[in-house]
């Protein structure tokens, strides 16, 4: 994740006024969406927090190793390896299935 702060402001509008169609941009300047786009313009963005980057990392192993087990539980699997194709098979066959 990046350190480096995004210092503009975020807004709806962006998208609509480049698109340059004369009927967007009329419908754009109705008196709601001119309030809607200054408060837009006056929003800031909060900073996120400094520890929302090792709880994600801590939530996202959770379920990953939930779902697979711990570390220490998992079996390796043990492969054969083809010596005239060069592909991997299951120790299970006597021969490469390729």
């Amino acid at each position: 994740m990046s350190d480096e702060k995004d210092t503009q402001p975020l807004s709806i509008f962006s998208q609509r006024d480049d698109l340059g169609d004369e009927a967007i941009r009329l419908d754009a300047d109705s008196p709601e969406d001119q309030e809607l786009r200054a408060l837009f313009h006056r929003w800031s963005v909060p900073e996120t927090p400094a520890s929302l980057d090792s709880r994600v990392i801590m939530t996202y192993r959770q379920q990953i190793f939930s779902r697979e087990g711990s570390p220490e539980e998992r079996q390796e699997i043990f492969m054969k390896h083809c010596s005239t194709c060069q592909e991997e098979f299951a120790n299970k066959f006597s021969f490469c299935p390729v």
